[in-house]
């Protein structure tokens, strides 16, 4: 799916009804629930793929723990970006029952660390890769300094 039309689904989903409402009143917009539930019967009928990116610097492990459950009811999501945030090793152990990830982008130091191998043998579709943050962005947490990648040789 064309991430361009994320925004017409959710114009969809929260289409008026077909005949407006008797009390001149607008509709109510759906609560997550119902949004959620939407999006689910419309991605049976649709090839519908999502993406996550966490930009937020203060985003870390236990905020991670507990969007899981959430993640997991989401089978159409297939990449993660979690390179703009706080998460650890520990944080990204706690995706493993998210089998339906295929893309996660994580700093350089996690795509190598023994967790990351941890969760290729519990999804063996998953792919890790390392995102490095925009020219300007504030640096990750330290000790989780990221590494630019070396500059190609010349060409002759």
């Amino acid at each position: 799916m064309n991430w361009l039309m994320l925004p017409l689904l959710a114009t969809l989903l929260q289409a008026p009804p077909a005949s407006p409402p008797s009390s001149g009143q607008p509709p109510a917009l759906p609560t997550e629930g119902e949004a959620l539930a939407q999006i689910r019967k419309a991605g049976d009928k649709m090839d519908l793929r999502f993406k996550l990116e966490i930009v937020q610097r203060d985003f870390g492990d236990k905020e991670l723990e507990a969007l899981v459950p959430a993640l997991m009811a989401l089978p159409n999501l297939q990449e993660v970006d979690l390179s703009r945030t706080a998460v650890t090793a520990k944080g990204l152990a706690t995706l493993k029952p998210v089998k339906h990830l295929r893309l996660l982008f994580v700093i350089p130091e996690l795509q190598r660390h023994a967790v990351a191998e941890e969760l290729q043998k519990a999804n063996p579709k998953l792919v890790l890769m390392a995102n490095l943050p925009p020219p300007g962005a504030r640096p990750p947490p330290v000790g989780l300094q990221p590494q630019r990648p070396p500059a190609p040789p010349p060409q002759r």
